[in-house]
């Protein structure tokens, strides 16, 4: 059985956690207004981030890394492509 996690930690987790958050939500925002949805309309940048964050919050539950867009991930997934984000 494995012991229920040090919840005393979480303040000194968060000056970690809060930097990791900001970036990954400022490359979300730097890559969802350079690329259009597939029918050539804008995507929701409030959209966006709320979806980040049901995903990092997900991600958490299951010890997986923080979830972010990325200008080169998103280039290559075009380039081969995708047709949703």
């Amino acid at each position: 059985m494995t012991a229920a996690p040090d919840l005393s930690a979480a303040p000194h987790l968060l000056w970690g956690a809060v930097p990791v958050a900001l970036a990954a939500l400022a490359q979300a925002a730097g890559i969802t207004p350079s690329l259009p949805d597939p029918d050539g309309t804008r995507s929701d940048i409030n959209g966006d981030f709320r979806s980040q964050g049901y995903a990092n919050l997900a991600d958490g539950l299951f010890q997986a890394l923080p979830s972010g867009g990325s200008t080169s991930r998103t280039g290559v997934a075009v380039s081969a492509g995708a047709r949703t984000r």
